[in-house]
């Protein structure tokens, strides 16, 4: 993930306490926000009632969007958020740096699937599938949140979408219909290389394969 889009995806999910956020994403966000304290630091020199201005929108204007942020990352590497009561505690702040540069945690947990920017995005990871699927999937392509077939015994399907979320409940909604024919999500991968967020599903006719 690159600082612009790490940067982008914080402000546009800067009050989401649910997801995860790839250590990438936290890092760079990180970075670019130390970066904006040292401007505001400069600019308190050269003008000062400017400066502090600036200095004090910035500080509480990021606080919710650092807050979430570093929340989604302990999700990341399966950690509550409760942890950051720890930063109240002695030592506490070096244990929750510690867990913001811990990796991803493979696969999906409590808080979804890994996050866009982690090294187990690309990479095949596993998703499970919901009981009682209706029918009426078929081998049918997906409609406008998703499209594509592939030979009689195994069905790729892409989905996308404007946000990953949006893009992740297109799968999600997918997955009943698909179960009901007796298709089931063998692995899943993030397209990078297209415009918007690409999730690309490949479904076996066998049951689902545990990582």
């Amino acid at each position: 993930m690159s600082p612009t889009d790490a940067v982008a995806r914080v402000l546009s999910h800067f009050v989401d306490f649910s997801g995860r956020a790839s250590r990438s994403e936290y890092w760079w966000w990180t970075g670019a926000l130390f970066l904006a304290y040292v401007l505001a630091g400069l600019l308190v020199i050269v003008e000062p009632t400017i400066g502090l201005l600036v200095s004090a929108i910035l500080l509480f204007g990021a606080f919710i969007p650092n807050l979430a942020v570093t929340v989604r990352r302990l999700h990341d590497v399966g950690r509550t958020g409760w942890w950051l009561l720890l930063h109240f505690i002695p030592f506490g702040s070096l244990v929750i740096l510690v867990f913001t540069l811990l990796d991803t945690e493979r696969g999906t947990n409590h808080w979804g699937a890994p996050a866009v920017g982690s090294s187990y995005v690309d990479p095949r990871t596993w998703a499970t599938v919901p009981a009682g699927p209706p029918p009426g999937w078929g081998q049918t392509p997906a409609s406008a949140s998703g499209a594509g077939v592939s030979p009689p015994q195994s069905i790729t399907k892409v989905f996308t979408g404007p946000t990953t979320e949006a893009a992740e409940a297109a799968f999600r909604a997918d997955l009943a219909s698909a179960a009901a024919s007796g298709y089931y999500p063998m692995g899943q991968r993030w397209d990078t290389s297209q415009p918007q967020p690409t999730l690309v599903v490949e479904y076996g006719p066998q049951g689902p394969v545990s990582a």
